[in-house]
């Protein structure tokens, strides 16, 4: 079975190569835990892994991976950071933040340097 470093190595490689079209579609796609054939073989043990580990602090349950459990969490967030690293994909999420946001031009620009960019991240993996 791949490790998880082996599976972010390969879906990386293939990252690199698809149009910005595409990479939005898949970004989407892993914010609803669904492995895209586009990245490459789906691991092996993608349908029984867990999104990610609970862990019980104090009186609540908040997500906290720990080191020994394999999860989805795991392999998606360093594919979204790299997909939003793309400097075409400030581009493309433009569009959404203009059109369906209301967004002025600067006002995305300074958003996205500021906040938006890591909020786009953390909005697709909640």
């Amino acid at each position: 079975m791949e490790t998880i470093q082996q599976i972010i190595t390969r879906a990386s490689e293939r990252i690199k190569k698809i149009p910005g079209s595409d990479l939005k579609r898949i970004d989407y796609k892993l914010n609803c835990w669904t492995w895209d054939d586009q990245l490459g073989k789906k691991p092996d043990d993608w349908d029984t892994m867990p999104d990610w580990k609970n862990k019980k602090i104090l009186w609540h349950n908040t997500y906290a991976d720990d080191k020994k459990t394999r999860t989805k969490h795991k392999i998606i967030s360093p594919l979204h950071e790299l997909i939003e690293s793309i400097p075409m994909m400030k581009e493309v999420y433009k569009k959404d933040y203009i059109y369906l946001c209301g967004y002025t031009e600067q006002q995305f620009s300074d958003a996205w340097d500021s906040e938006l960019k890591s909020e786009a991240i953390n909005a697709l993996l909640r």
